[in-house]
Order: structure tokens, then sequence, then C-alpha cells
């Protein structure tokens, strides 16, 4: 029973290390896609409008549109990714919590299988 228990601790262990092991590759990919992101906010200014180029309403119209957009880009990459990054950060830490708590519970039953010899 004991040794059944045992693999069953293992097997959540290793479970739990797989799902830590997915957290951290994402959160790399999405530090890649943050970093990536950032190097786009300069064509929120592009094209540059001037007298010369485009003015009126529709110029107007168009810089309004730009500006909700810039804002919103600037959102996504400040506000939306610290929250996902924090998320990431509690579940991998609650997971590594649970991993303690199996390694705790196969130390206890080790005890037990010791005494019982």
């Amino acid at each position: 029973m004991d040794v059944n228990l045992l693999s069953y601790y293992y097997g959540l262990i290793a479970q739990k290390e797989e799902e830590v092991r997915r957290l951290q590759d994402a959160r790399t990919k999405l530090l890649g896609y943050k970093d990536e992101l950032a190097g786009y906010r300069n064509l929120f200014f592009q094209p540059e409008l001037s007298s010369n180029t485009w003015s009126g309403e529709l110029a107007e119209g168009f810089e309004s549109v730009r500006s909700t957009l810039q804002s919103a880009y600037d959102e996504l990459k400040e506000s939306q990714f610290l929250h996902v990054f924090l998320a990431i950060a509690a579940k991998i830490s609650e997971l590594q919590s649970q991993i303690q708590y199996y390694n705790s519970c196969i130390d206890s039953i080790r005890s037990d299988l010791a005494l019982e010899r």
C-alpha cells in the first residue's frame, strides 16, 4: 500500500514539475514577445503627418485613432503583461509549494516503511 502511495506522489511531483517547466517556458516566450512589441512603438508615429502631407478633418481623425491605439498598446505592453507575469509567478509558487508538500509526504511514508522493517 505505501509503495503504491509513493508511486502516486512521485507521479504527482513529475506532473507538477512539468507544469512549472511549461510555465517558465511560457514566461520566457512572453518576455521575448514583450521586447519585440516594445520595438514597434515608434510605428505609431509613422507616417508623420504635416500640413504638406495630409491635413484637415481626416488627418485629425487619423491622429485621434492613432492616439487611441497608442494608449491601448501602452496598456498592453505595461499593465497587461505585468498581470500575466504576476499570474504565472503565483502559479509557479503554488506548484512549488505542492511539490514540497508531496516530498514531505514521501519522506513520511519512507519513515513509516523504515520503521516497519
